[in-house]
């Protein structure tokens, strides 16, 4: 299953580690020094500079971190991740 981020740009769902609302990271000075370091170590995906980020999202797949900036909400990324989940559980019964 795969997760929309916006603009295009899909990950595999089982390859997110977790997703954070942008603005409670930018508001926090341990979450900015957690970011920055995972940022060193990770390729970085803008979904769209010309809008708000909304979202960021962490996700290793093909053996290689990445940290996204979406202008998605946090909570639509998570329902739509649930609906996968869901869905995929409906299909099994």
């Amino acid at each position: 299953m795969i997760l929309n981020l916006g603009n295009n740009t899909a990950i595999p769902i089982e390859s997110v580690i977790f997703i954070f609302n942008a603005q409670n990271v930018y508001n926090s000075k341990n979450n900015m020094s957690f970011l920055n370091s995972l940022t060193e170590r990770s390729n970085v995906v803008y979904i769209d500079k010309s809008k708000e980020t909304k979202s960021i999202i962490y996700a290793v797949h093909n053996n290689t971190r990445y940290i996204y900036y979406s202008i998605i909400n946090p909570t639509t990324l998570q329902k739509r991740g649930n609906n996968f989940a869901f869905s995929n559980l409906t299909e099994d019964i």
